[in-house]
This record gives C-alpha cells, sequence and structure tokens, in this order.
C-alpha cells in the first residue's frame, strides 16, 4: 500500500562530505608476501585482514563514484556514480474510512541520481514507511542493485553491487513459465508469459528469432514488463540477478526454463 504522505519541506545539510562507512567484520586471508607466488600459510604465521565492500555513505549532492573493473569490451564494466539529490521526512494520516488498512505513521523518501555505462542521469527512488506499509528499499537498474541501508537527516547509506557471470549454488531449478497465470520463482518475485512472436525476415535470410514478453511481479506490488528475443539455438536470457536457460518452447503457451541466480558483486569506491 503507498497512501498519499503529507508534503514537508526536506532537510538540508551545509557541510556536504563523502565517506565510507559501515565495514563488515574483516575477513582473514593468508599474506602471501610480496615477491614470488603466494605459500600455504604457516602455524603461526602472520596474516592480514582484507575488508569487504562497505556501505556507501552518500551526502547531498555530493557525487559518490564507483570503480570500474577491466575492459568493458572484454566483459568489465565502468565507473558507477550516484547523488543523493532529496530526502523528504513525511507523517501519514491514517484513513478516516479505514485506519486499520490504512493507520497513522510516518515515512522517509529518497531520491538518488544515477550514473553509469548504461544510463545517464536516471532518478532511482526508495522509500521507507512505518508498519502497516509496504516500503522500497532496493531498485535494480539493468544489472545494477542499490540497497538502501540507512537514513539520516541529509545523508544515506547504500550498498551497491552488480550482476555477476557465475552462478550461485545451489543448482538451476527447473519451472514452467504460464500464459497468463503467476508462477513463482522465489517469495519475492513470479513470473508470467504475456506471449510469444516471431519477427519478419526475408524468405532466404537468417531464422527469425523468438520474440518473449514477460512480466514480473515483486512482492512489494512492483511490476515489470519486459520484451526481448533469443536468436535461434539461443540460450537464455537473464533479468536482475536471475539466469535463464531455455529447456522448451510451446510456442503462446509456455516456456519450460532451468532457473539459476547470478552472484552478486560488490561495487567499491573509487580509489578505495
Amino acid at each position: 500500500m503507498h497512501p498519499p504522505l503529507l508534503a514537508c519541506a526536506p532537510r538540508t545539510t551545509t557541510t556536504p562530505e563523502l565517506e565510507e562507512v559501515g565495514a563488515a567484520p574483516a575477513i582473514i586471508v593468508a599474506d602471501g608476501g610480496s615477491e614470488g607466488p603466494a605459500e600455504p600459510p604457516r602455524e603461526g604465521a602472520p596474516v592480514k585482514a582484507e575488508a569487504p565492500p562497505a556501505n556507501a555513505r552518500l551526502t547531498m549532492n555530493t557525487p559518490f563514484v564507483f570503480a570500474g573493473e577491466g575492459d568493458v569490451e572484454d566483459g568489465g564494466y565502468g565507473e558507477v556514480e550516484l547523488t543523493l539529490t532529496s530526502v523528504v521526512s513525511e507523517m501519514i494520516e491514517a484513513s478516516p474510512v479505514d485506519p486499520e488498512s490504512y493507520p497513522a505513521g510516518s515515512g522517509v523518501t529518497v531520491s538518488i541520481d544515477l550514473s553509469s555505462d548504461d544510463h545517464q542521469h536516471v532518478a532511482i527512488d526508495f522509500a521507507r514507511l512505518s508498519a502497516g506499509y509496504t516500503s522500497k528499499e532496493v531498485v535494480w537498474t539493468g544489472p545494477l542493485r542499490i540497497e538502501l541501508r540507512a537514513v539520516e537527516d541529509a545523508a544515506v547509506e547504500v550498498f551497491a553491487s552488480r550482476m555477476g557471470a557465475v552462478l550461485q549454488d545451489p543448482p538451476p531449478r527447473r519451472v514452467t513459465i504460464l500464459k497468463d497465470e503467476d508462477v513463482a520463482l522465489s517469495e519475492d518475485v513470479a513470473v508470467r508469459l504475456l506471449g510469444h512472436g516471431h519477427k519478419r525476415t526475408f524468405a532466404e535470410g537468417p531464422a527469425s528469432p523468438l520474440l518473449v514478453a514477460l512480466l514480473y511481479t515483486m512482492a512489494n506490488g512492483d511490476r515489470d514488463e519486459v520484451h526481448f528475443s533469443i536468436p535461434p539455438g539461443g540460450e537464455g536470457w537473464s533479468w536482475r540477478d536471475l539466469d535463464f536457460r531455455t529447456v522448451k518452447v510451446s510456442y503462446g503457451e509456455s516456456m519450460e526454463v532451468d532457473v539459476g541466480r547470478r552472484a552478486l558483486t560488490p561495487l567499491r569506491p573509487r580509489g578505495g
């Protein structure tokens, strides 16, 4: 449920900062030395702590840049820039007609500007609401996942990650996506087949790719309708961190697929 919030002025800050906070417990790894191949740790040998990625703290109107990795043409990715543009705290009035369904409460809405290789200045919005209402604390934009971790008067902490190439355990499971019927992929998302189609090609040209229309529905009520094509002999597609491999297609009726989940690669601050 997303009732209208009573408007109030956003809080601002006069000393914007840019920093990284909230590191998780360190992971202990062996110190292989500065020269030569790494050796197995000896009993009693010193070890060094390698801190895993931390939350990123964004302050108002100050860009926070995450580093890219590798060559984009070889499967790497470029820098990602996030800029906090709005933090608004508001009160929610109880509905005079149905106060049980729409109780009094409070909420905070957050807007962040995102720029990357795939998107330039895309506004992504979050909502953290009191009990009785559905919050939105995770936003996906293409392969990027941004999670809202903490909110202050004019600053927020987020954790940013990117869909990787490696599938996680457990192994993929087989699912049949049905026409006009929601099929659960997990506790958080269901999918339905809206339809199939074919592109018109020349008589002696290449074989026609399969056109697919799907509707994903999230537990919070958000929906994402996607349209894409699978070339002849194509293996499948990805959506967010889910990986789909086509097993069998019943044209216009269903798609049998193996569904796995890709590991997420945390983004690290530039220069960090």
